[in-house]
């Protein structure tokens, strides 16, 4: 007496009950997701920079801004922006009345403080970010961010 078996003879054949996936499926599914991955990280952290470039230039604006109020206050143009944060020399009798209180005013989108010049020959100053990178020169978010005024 023989037993016959109900299962298939030949290995490696799937039967109707048998479900998966072969490597290769797997390995093309992973290629797919790592693409798509690689796509949107380059596009969230390239915006990431652009949001702090944007932040810089409104800080610049403001900075300026607090160098008015400065000269409305002290009729001068502060020699630094450290000036900023604290009364004038010259203002002995009056209560103290820094222009800011705040040192992040202070710094570009990055951190790091502004770049101030003050030209006494020509009575005007100029505010510099030099960028993420932190270096002069380049382009784009690594591009330096410059205001000169009055």
């Amino acid at each position: 007496m023989s037993i016959k078996s109900s299962s298939p003879s030949i290995k490696g054949t799937r039967t109707a009950g048998e479900r998966g996936f072969t490597l290769v499926e797997i390995m093309v599914v992973v290629v797919i997701l790592a693409l798509l991955a690689g796509f949107l990280t380059k596009g969230i952290f390239g915006a990431g920079d652009k949001a702090k470039m944007k932040i810089t230039e409104m800080k610049i604006a403001k900075v300026a801004a607090l160098i008015s109020q400065y000269q409305t206050m002290y009729n001068e143009i502060p020699r630094s922006l450290q000036d900023l944060l604290q009364c004038a020399s010259q203002d002995s009798g009056n209560p103290c009345a820094p222009v800011t209180s705040d040192p992040e005013d202070l710094k570009d989108g990055w951190g790091t403080p502004f770049v101030y010049a003050f030209n006494d020959g020509s009575y005007s100053y100029t505010i510099r970010s030099l960028g993420a990178d932190r270096r002069e020169g380049g382009t784009g978010v690594n591009g330096d961010f410059n205001r000169t005024g009055p």
